[in-house]
This record gives C-alpha cells, structure tokens and sequence, in this order.
C-alpha cells in the first residue's frame, strides 16, 4: 500500500473497531512474518496462492460463511 503497510493499517483498524476479524494475506510464510501479524492484532495468516479449502474454514469459524 503506498500510505502505509498491512501492520499498520490493522493497528488503525483495530483502533476504529476492536472486535474486527483481520486476516493477513502474503506471499510470506515465514514464521518470524506470522508472529508479526499476530503482534500486530491480525487473527489468521493465509499465504498466496490461495488455498480455498482454507479460506472457507475461516470465513466458517468467524461466522461469516454457513456452508462449505
């Protein structure tokens, strides 16, 4: 993002709304990048490419998804 990055904006986010289900998306699937999203408040870590199966168990345990 060229204002600011993912870290920072969930920080943000987080401020506005404390309940907010954030997700990281990233082409990074280090360990040391995971802790850093939770740090930052993020709830999940998907990397790319998309796994869909994933994606719908999130969308599921967060109660925005009713069927897989």
């Amino acid at each position: 993002m060229p204002v600011m990055d993912g870290f920072e904006a969930t920080k943000r986010i987080l401020k506005m709304s404390p309940n907010a289900k954030i997700v990281a998306l990233t082409a990074y699937s280090t360990e040391g990048f995971r802790s850093k999203c939770q740090e930052a408040g993020m709830l999940e870590f998907l990397t790319k490419p998309i796994n869909e199966e994933k994606l719908n168990q999130l969308l599921l345990d967060f109660g925005l998804a009713t069927v897989k």
